[in-house]
């Protein structure tokens, strides 16, 4: 997976189903810590 992919799902997949509060938790994976992650999941409210 890359960085782009796991972005897009994040937007489009995650995101979505996120409550305000919920906590993720990014392996090592590079393209799993990216800003634009961290972003998409702040918006809506859960903690990166």
């Amino acid at each position: 997976m890359n960085r782009g992919l796991s972005e897009f799902h994040g937007e489009t997949r995650l995101a979505p189903t996120l409550r305000p509060g919920e906590v993720i938790i990014p392996d090592d994976l590079s393209s799993h810590r990216s800003p634009k992650a961290a972003a998409t999941t702040s918006a809506v409210g859960a903690w990166f």
